[in-house]
């Protein structure tokens, strides 16, 4: 710690992580690191992976959620936090979200494969698109993605 002085008094200063800090008056030096344990513990070999949740996984707490399980009910039989199921269950105002469906417009991946077995018998993007009910387009943009992959 060192002294300073300036024309409207004395300062003092403390280094706090390498950086120096000038305050009026009396100060202490402060010690701001963070001490973290367990799973928030810093450092890459302390590290630990948090997984979301799997499809399955959804599903129950979807259905412990509709028989009316706490939170923390159901946080426990996941081995989770309450607030990690809350995370889930609020942006849905407790309701459980539609099944996700692709839409009809993408193409399966029966029509995928008609497509590269076209490419590959070097056939024109309109005659596989003539031979799926598809737009060439579509066919053509599927072919540059199997161009580039």
């Amino acid at each position: 710690m060192s002294l300073l002085t300036s024309e409207s008094g004395t300062f003092q200063t403390c280094r706090l992580s390498g950086a120096m800090s000038v305050h009026r008056g009396w100060s202490q030096p402060v010690d701001a690191t963070l001490y973290l344990e367990g799973e928030m513990e810093c450092g890459l070999m302390g590290h630990k992976f948090h997984r979301g949740f799997t499809a399955a996984e959804k599903t129950e707490l979807w259905d412990r959620w509709k028989r009316g399980e706490s939170l923390k009910a159901i946080g426990r039989a996941f081995g989770k936090q309450s607030s990690s199921i809350y995370f889930l269950v609020a942006p849905h105002g407790g309701i459980r979200p539609a099944e996700r469906r692709r839409s009809r417009l993408a193409l399966t991946l029966a029509e995928r494969e008609v497509i590269s077995r076209g490419v590959t018998a070097h056939q024109s993007a309109r005659s596989i698109a003539r031979l799926l009910g598809r737009s060439p387009s579509t066919v053509s943009r599927e072919m540059s993605r199997m161009a580039l992959s």
